[in-house]
């Protein structure tokens, strides 16, 4: 894509700051960037580019109109003794104007500050990351021009709350996410669920069901921007919505886990049970611009369509150690679950993916897995997506 006169200058400007190297040119991505030798990850939008990558400890990006950058630095963990200090050190390299915040990510003393700051032609505003770690310190950052800040606010979060710590951490919920709302969340209530005509008692946080809301929302507005149906977008949003999804389950499948243990079932019953119980839940839609109930509210609600259900059927299959994968039709307007053929080895309804069967598993009728309507069977009309770890 041409790079506007006012972008260039942008780009000029990024080039000659003091922690930046030279810029390269690289193809988009679509799937997340993992930097293992600094043991972390971005699930970047679909369709940004990597810029630079010539030092993998000063990374940067930028969406296809070269006009947002995302820039990660890497510092040796001894380097700063507390995200303050890293905070400090880079608002005075830039001259910049705004307040930190302090916060707690995935336990790591942690700064968020959203910044403003001049150059010679262009004043730019972004939200910037410090988190004081172990081995390593991390700061992550994106922003853009002022005047196109509003407009792009909505892929500025969604970048940096993509960071992950490690391979654990891309299932924990990203850094934004845990600034709005600290995870887990601390204000726990005792609630009834009911499940197979009986209530289980749990300890949740319904501040949670918010939060993960929030998330579900924020990639509304920046899927909306793929004016045709783009699969890798969907993927990725997805992929945002399971991760930050994924541990805020665990309270619900220890008790469905500790449920079971007791009437005695094995893997294969239990998938067919939760199965079952999904598809009791009442048909609703938000009628937001995501239209997707959070999964997390779902399962405590009773409630949701058929994207609510299939991300929370998936994540707790993932948590028995079940192979499975989401099954998406925008043919069809219709989300699914399809479940490795040898884990439940029975006959029926299945795509192939990977080189492997995926039984289709339907989530808001009462029917067995393995069984399709007719007029949504066509395996064409679907793509399959494997989210989650």
């Amino acid at each position: 894509m041409l790079i506007t006169t006012t972008n260039r200058n942008f780009l000029k400007y990024i080039v000659f700051m003091a922690y930046l190297c030279c810029f390269l040119y690289y193809p988009a991505f679509t799937e997340d960037v993992a930097v293992e030798g600094y043991d972390y990850s971005l699930d970047i939008p679909e369709g940004w580019e990597l810029y630079d990558a010539e030092d993998l400890s000063r990374i940067t990006f930028t969406d296809p109109t070269h006009s947002i950058i995302l820039q990660t630095i890497v510092y040796p963990g001894d380097k700063y003794f507390k995200a303050l200090e890293i905070f400090d050190t880079i608002k005075k390299q830039l001259k910049a104007e705004g307040e930190g915040a302090r916060f707690l990510f995935n336990m790591k003393d942690s700064v968020i500050a959203e910044l403003s700051f001049n150059t010679k032609t262009i004043a730019t505003k972004g939200y910037f990351i410090f988190i004081n770690g172990t081995d390593y310190d991390y700061v992550i950052f994106c922003f853009t021009s002022v005047d196109q800040y509003d407009s792009s606010l909505a892929f500025i979060l969604s970048s940096l709350d993509s960071f992950s710590l490690n391979k654990q951490g891309k299932l924990l919920p990203g850094p934004i996410s845990q600034f709005v709302y600290p995870f887990p969340g601390p204000q726990q209530k005792e609630v009834d669920l009911p499940f197979q005509k009986k209530n289980l008692s749990l300890l949740i946080d319904e501040n949670e069901f918010e939060a993960s809301q929030t998330v579900i929302e924020r990639e509304a507005i920046i899927l909306a921007t793929y004016q045709e149906y783009n699969p890798e977008a969907w993927e990725r949003f997805f992929r945002m919505i399971y991760r930050d999804t994924y541990h805020r389950l665990d309270v619900l499948y220890t008790a469905l886990e500790i449920e079971f243990q007791k009437q005695g079932k094995n893997k294969k019953e239990m998938i067919v049970a939760i199965l079952s119980w999904l598809q009791d839940f009442t048909y609703t839609r938000t009628e937001t611009l995501a239209d997707f109930l959070s999964p997390l509210t779902a399962a405590f609600r009773h409630e949701g369509d058929c994207d609510s259900r299939a991300i929370l059927y998936l994540i707790l299959l993932h948590h028995m150690k079940a192979d499975a994968v989401l099954f998406v039709s925008s043919k069809y307007s219709h989300s699914a679950v399809g479940i490795h053929y040898d884990i439940l080895n029975q006959q029926g309804a299945f795509m192939e993916f990977e080189g492997k069967k995926y039984l289709y598993a339907e989530l808001t009728a009462k029917v067995d897995i393995g069984k399709i309507a007719a007029d949504v069977a066509d395996p064409s009309g679907w793509v399959i997506f494997r989210v989650g770890y």
